[in-house]
């Protein structure tokens, strides 16, 4: 394990949860079902950052004990329905506005929840990968026909370094299948993958993005200009 570095700051301790007494037919055993989350706000103890357990300090500690499967994983109390995120993401990521045209020339449309940008090297640098990105922009149309996609471009444009293409996805159950096919079949290629959120795009683009594969330099001045 490696040390923790000495001017690491000091963790600040979580408030402990509330202890409910739990039905006698469920002591010793994981609660049959979760209710509803509490909407009561809960001061965080990690500011600017929302408290990840307030909507939750009304229900029982979670159990101690492990799978009988491996022996090593928590048995998790069960819910009586799946997480809203299965058919939501999150806020602030949403769906609503434009790209403005200048960022994008000639493109006006409105805003996925999630961008996914396929980069590759100018086909007269690397004839072999440009090609790789020219076939796998073809299988995803093949693979994944509700996705929206655009064009190849075979230059650099906007904020971005690179020639590329743009994939758009729109549902957790799109991003569940395209994504970690992707990881599996981007190849050589680098991909940046944010969120559009009200944050504004240099956030999407920089702290709330996660790439595969080498991370490239993208311009921000494009979005500080616009």
């Amino acid at each position: 394990m490696q040390a923790e570095p000495p001017d690491a700051p000091t963790p600040v301790p979580l408030p402990a949860l509330p202890s409910l007494e739990v039905h006698s037919s469920l002591a010793g055993t994981a609660p049959t079902a979760i209710i509803a989350p509490s909407s009561s706000p809960v001061p965080s103890p990690y500011p600017p950052y929302p408290h990840l357990l307030s909507s939750y300090q009304h229900l029982p500690p979670l159990p101690d004990e492990q799978s009988a499967v491996d022996g090593s994983s928590y048995i998790n109390p069960p819910r009586p329905h799946l997480s809203e995120y299965y058919s939501h993401f999150p806020s602030p990521t949403f769906t609503t506005g434009t790209v403005p045209s200048q960022i994008i020339p000639g493109v006006e449309r409105p805003l996925a929840a999630w961008d996914v940008h396929i980069y590759f090297p100018p086909p007269h640098e690397n004839a072999t990968e440009a090609l790789y990105a020219r076939h796998l922009w073809e299988r995803i149309r093949y693979e994944f026909p509700e996705l929206r996609i655009y064009r190849i471009w075979e230059h650099p444009m906007g904020p971005h370094p690179l020639p590329m293409f743009e994939v758009n996805i729109f549902t957790p159950l799109q991003f569940g299948a395209f994504v970690p096919w992707l990881v599996v079949n981007r190849g050589p290629l680098s991909v940046l993958i944010h969120p559009n959120t009200d944050k504004g795009a240099v956030w999407d683009h920089s702290v709330g993005g996660c790439w595969l594969g080498e991370k490239k330099k993208i311009n921000f001045g494009v979005f500080e200009a616009h």
